[in-house]
């Protein structure tokens, strides 16, 4: 992950570890509570309820919900604005 890439570098190894564990725990319950996230506002205006986010320190944790099925589509730094960092994802790829 790009984040854990960056924190370890600019950081410790030690916290992205720990930052690699709070996000999976966060991520462990949607298993159980897929519905606990909520609607995204930048994206609920475009009419795109099925994306719903859950955070963990400054990261926007962003899935998609179907039928009760969760599908991780991306892990954000919630400190940028949204449509800045698709828009950067977007032209990279």
């Amino acid at each position: 992950m790009e984040i854990l890439d960056y924190i370890e570098q600019n950081g410790s190894p030690d916290e992205a570890n720990k930052v690699l564990e709070l996000i999976t725990e966060q991520l462990n319950t949607l298993s159980n509570l897929p519905d606990r996230g909520h609607t995204i506002p930048e994206l609920s205006e475009l009419k795109m309820t099925q994306f719903r986010e859950i955070h963990c320190r400054v990261y926007r944790i962003i899935y998609e919900l179907r039928s009760q099925t969760v599908f991780l589509r991306v892990i954000l730094d919630g400190r940028h604005k949204l449509q800045d960092l698709l828009f950067d994802r977007l032209m990279r790829d």
